[in-house]
């Protein structure tokens, strides 16, 4: 998906979850959901496919399928079987709920900022899972968001 610069005069839209499908994220969706059913607004989920754009990456399918499959498709399965999973995990909360699921490739942290701008988002809840954590607990990737952000945002990080 290719993404230009937005209107700033439109219209606020969803609530944008970035989801790398971790136990922080499964927390950032828990949220996310009571939010937008407590606001009537709508959700979207977002997963970067973190991307080389000098060396495109290219999943080995299972089994004996010859060939191989792009990233962003298998970005897009697992990221279906995700909320499937999430839904199942959480019928009451579900219930009647279908977010829009959206995948794309890229660095990260400039993809969310990208999506967020470009979808009007009105709020953004990430999971703060990053590796690279410094004393604050704000891992490097969510240091680069809060910096440029210009939403609210919430982040959940795990108790480790």
């Amino acid at each position: 998906m290719d993404i230009a610069h937005s209107n700033s005069d439109a219209d606020a839209g969803p609530v944008l979850v970035a989801v790398d499908f971790s136990s922080v994220s499964h927390s950032a969706l828990r949220w996310a959901i009571h939010y937008c059913r407590g606001c009537g607004i709508p959700l979207t989920l977002l997963h970067v496919v973190h991307d080389n754009a000098e060396c495109p990456g290219k999943y080995t399918p299972s089994g004996d399928e010859p060939g191989k499959e792009d990233m962003e498709s298998v970005g897009e399965r697992l990221l279906a079987d995700y909320w499937l999973s999430f839904a199942a995990d959480h019928a009451d909360l579900c219930a009647d709920f279908k977010p829009q699921t959206l995948v794309v490739t890229g660095l990260p942290a400039t993809r969310i900022l990208e999506i967020a701008d470009y979808l009007h988002a009105q709020h953004l809840a990430l999971g703060c899972d990053d590796h690279g954590r410094s004393a604050s607990g704000v891992g490097t990737l969510s240091k680069r968001i809060l910096n440029k952000i210009t939403i609210p945002t919430t982040l959940f990080t795990s108790a480790d």
